[in-house]
Parts: C-alpha cells; sequence; structure tokens
C-alpha cells in the first residue's frame, strides 16, 4: 500500500490583543485599491503601477460585480502602498489574507513575499523582511480567477460570473520574536455534569535568531461575573516551545444556546519575567458528542432548524460589509428567533446574544475550501472568519458546535464523531438523497452526471438572462 503524505494545517496565528511596545500591533489594509484587468508584466517587482489603464477599486470585493471584465486565464493586478508604525522595528510581521479568489502571488515592495491558491481560504505570509517600519511601503498582487482550486470547488460556474478579486479582509499585525503559534481550548465535564476540566494545549514558536529562556505562558480565567475563577491564574512553562495544562474548575456555569456563559480566557507570553504578547479568548464550558444519531449538549440531546443564507452584496459580491451582515441578523432574529442565518460570525457578535448554535460547514475539503457557508442558527461571541482552514482556531471555542465535512448537501450526522477538536466536534456526513445507498456506485455516477447537467442547464439559462439584461 502507498502510504498516506503526512498532513499538516498551515500556520494562522492567534492574533493578539497587545503586543509589548506597539500602540498599534494591526494594520487594516481594506479600502481603495488600484486595479488592472491586465497589467504589464512584471508590476509587482517593480513596485509601482506600469503603463496606464489603472483605476480605483473596493477591497474587499469581487472585480465582476464592481463592474470589471477580465479576460479569462488572465491575472488581474492590485495595488496600493500603506505606511506601517514605526514602532513595528523588532517585531515580527505578518499578513493575513482571509481569502483572494483564486490564485494569488504577493509583493511587498517589490519582493514576492508568497504565493496561495485556494479561494476562500485564509493564509498568512511572514513579510517581516520586507516591510519597512516608519517609512511608506507597497504591497502588490497577482490574482487568476481560472484555476485548479476555482474549478474543484465550481465556483464561478456556480455563481454564474468570475468570482475573483479580494472577498475577505486582510491585514498586518506583529508579532513578537518569541510568540504563540497555536492555541487550542477544550471543556470536559464530569459523568454528573457537574464539575469540569478545562484543557490547554499552547505551541510557541521562537522566530528570531537568539534562543528563548524562560519561556512561560500564564492563563487567567475569569467568570461571567468579572471575578477570576479559583485556581487561577495557572504558570504553564513552554518546554521545548510546547505546553499544556489540564485545570479542574468547580461548578462552572454551563454554555447552552439558550444561556451563552461565556468565560474569559487571558494568555499571557512570558520570556526572562516579562510579557511579551496577550492573548484573549471567549470560551464556554460545554460538552459536545455525537452518540448514534443524537447530537448531545452538555448531554442533551438537541435539533438544529436551519437554513442557508449565501452571503452576497450587489456592490461587492461575496464581501459583505458588517453593518449589511448585522442588519440581516438582527432581520432574521427579529422574523424567526432561534433560526439560522450564514451571516458573518464577527457581525451578529455585538447584534445577538441569545440561542446561540453554529453548525459550521467545511465545504470542499480537497480544494482547502473550508468555507463557512452551512451555518445553524444565529450566533454570539466570536470570530469565526479568520480561521476556517485551522479547525482548533483560538477563536471558535465560545460558539461553534461542530464542523460538517461537505456543504450543499443533504446530510446526516454517521455514527460516532470522527474527531473531537477542541470544544467542537468534527462529523463524519453522508450525502442522503443525491447518493442513494441502494444504487451503490452506478447511483453515485449516475447522480454526480444528473447534477453536472442541470448546473451547466441552469449556467446556460442564466447566461441568457444576463445577455438580455
Amino acid at each position: 500500500a502507498i502510504p498516506e503524505p503526512p498532513f499538516s494545517l498551515p500556520r494562522l496565528s492567534p492574533r493578539p490583543k497587545a503586543v509589548s511596545g506597539c500602540a498599534r500591533p494591526k494594520l487594516d489594509l481594506g479600502g481603495v485599491w488600484r486595479f488592472h484587468p491586465a497589467p504589464a508584466s512584471g508590476f509587482g517587482p517593480a513596485a509601482r503601477e506600469t503603463g496606464a489603464g489603472w483605476v480605483d477599486i473596493q477591497v474587499p470585493g469581487e472585480w465582476a460585480m464592481q463592474g470589471f471584465e477580465v479576460k479569462p486565464g488572465t491575472a488581474a493586478g492590485y495595488f496600493r502602498t500603506f505606511k506601517a508604525p514605526g514602532d513595528w522595528t523588532g517585531k515580527r510581521i505578518k499578513l493575513r489574507c482571509d481569502a483572494v479568489y483564486s490564485d494569488a502571488v504577493v509583493w511587498i515592495n517589490g519582493n514576492e513575499a508568497g504565493k496561495h491558491s485556494g479561494g476562500f481560504t485564509p493564509f498568512e505570509l511572514d513579510v517581516t523582511g520586507w516591510v519597512k517600519p516608519g517609512a511608506d511601503n507597497t504591497i502588490a498582487m497577482s490574482v487568476l480567477n481560472e484555476s485548479v482550486a476555482d474549478k474543484l470547488a465550481s465556483g464561478s460556474q456556480y455563481a454564474c460570473h468570475q468570482l475573483g478579486g479580494i472577498p475577505r479582509p486582510l491585514f498586518l499585525f506583529v508579532l513578537p520574536e518569541s510568540n504563540i503559534a497555536s492555541l487550542q481550548v477544550t471543556t470536559r465535564f464530569d459523568t454528573a455534569f457537574r464539575d469540569a476540566v478545562l484543557g490547554v494545549e499552547i505551541e510557541a514558536s521562537n522566530d528570531g535568531a537568539a534562543n528563548a529562556p524562560g519561556l512561560y505562558a500564564v492563563l487567567s480565567l475569569t467568570a461571567p461575573n468579572g471575578k477570576l475563577v479559583a485556581g487561577f491564574p495557572k504558570r504553564v512553562a513552554l518546554d521545548s516551545l510546547r505546553g499544556s495544562a489540564s485545570i479542574p474548575v468547580a461548578r462552572p456555569v454551563k454554555w447552552d444556546n439558550e444561556h451563552p456563559n461565556l468565560y474569559t480566557l487571558t494568555v499571557k507570553l512570558e520570556t526572562d519575567g516579562k510579557t511579551r504578547e496577550t492573548l484573549e479568548q471567549k470560551i464556554g464550558f460545554r460538552q459536545i458528542e455525537v452518540r448514534g444519531n443524537e447530537l448531545l449538549v452538555n448531554g442533551k440531546p438537541v435539533k438544529l432548524r436551519g437554513s442557508n443564507h449565501h452571503e452576497v452584496y450587489p456592490v461587492t459580491g461575496r464581501a459583505v460589509p458588517a453593518r449589511i451582515c448585522a442588519f440581516s441578523c438582527r432581520a432574521l432574529y427579529r422574523a424567526a428567533p432561534g433560526e439560522s442565518t450564514s451571516q458573518s460570525v464577527t457581525a451578529c457578535d455585538p447584534v445577538l446574544k441569545e440561542d446561540v448554535l453554529f453548525l459550521n460547514s467545511l465545504s470542499d475539503v480537497v480544494n482547502d475550501q473550508w468555507d463557512i457557508l452551512g451555518v445553524c442558527t444565529v450566533g454570539n461571541d466570536a470570530d469565526v472568519c479568520d480561521a476556517t482552514t485551522e479547525v482548533p482556531s483560538h477563536d471558535v471555542a465560545g460558539l461553534v458546535i461542530g464542523w460538517l465535512v461537505g456543504d450543499r448537501q443533504v446530510v446526516t450526522f454517521a455514527g460516532e464523531v470522527g474527531r473531537q477538536v477542541g470544544n467542537t466536534a468534527v462529523v463524519n456526513v453522508r450525502v442522503g438523497l443525491l447518493q442513494p445507498p441502494f444504487l451503490g456506485v452506478l447511483g453515485k455516477v449516475l447522480a454526480h452526471v444528473l447534477v453536472q447537467f442541470f448546473l451547466q442547464v441552469n449556467a446556460l439559462i442564466a447566461q441568457r438572462a444576463h445577455d438580455n439584461v
């Protein structure tokens, strides 16, 4: 048998609330960029607008929805300048792109910083060597819509237009030379669901040239009433850049969708007795399980009702402004309290504080398209948009109860939990209607052919309707 290659997730650093010596550890790169549908060769290394034809475009946003046409197979060009804060000197500087559709090459000040293919998959690049703190800088990006990623996801085919562009936020942020690379939190109850154990796993990274002496993580847990929980703070040694802790918590206030009680976990990274970085995460004490065909929250079975609301805005396409997401959350909640929406979880945060269960979809995993499209019921405190690639994300512990491997499918919970990840359950799913089990392989092939046929018919009808407008 051919051995399976090792699978490793790309790094998505937990974003710090504070970094020692930095007044502003994050710089948003959204807004007005310069755009060219067919830029001259070499515009990225040139670090400037080469030739005529450059125009303004809004980022995040799709280019097609903003009235631009890009010839299929041609990479469009994006360009802008920015000024990095002067106190970023001596820090690690990261570029986070929550999504670029679908194949991207990035240049910082004319230097190629990295490449990525994956549509709605976030990615992170270390650009420390190219960003000049306290000075003006340039960022250029070559974006190709047609790629293997787009073909496998059938994204543009499904939308009936190119999805090309930068449809999600992108920003720069800084970390200390020694920093937290991964933070995973779990909560497990005893058999009586009275007392719990808070599990914390931390992986640090030393991105500097020198060794990191005396590396510790100091954990503090604050209850919903604002009081420090007994047993904290807890000091965890990060020997070999890794550390873990299992901390008993007596009678925690439970989290469920009718009682969204959230604790605040604060993690401070210390070296030589000095705090270098501070993270904060909202967590809920809950236990998510699948037993047979039942989904249980804290040992009690729950039923999910939901719908699918696609995040599409007439002006920018799949890039929906936060104010529109918040408006939709309010409207849907008033119309059907406890029903579902797939709005941006971030926008729901300040809007809704109750009836919260999210069931996220990992769509087209073979293409790394782990997008947020299927969310069951409305939500509260979390920021999932930046962390869908890394399932054990530092941001989802207070909110997401599970992940479905698949999207736009008739699914059922199949057997036991496939893998426990943090406070969420990765659930095996199977197609119910499109792949009738009694038809076997032939039925699956026939179903696939029929689906592709109807997709082609739908695309043809949509194209003719577009031509007649």
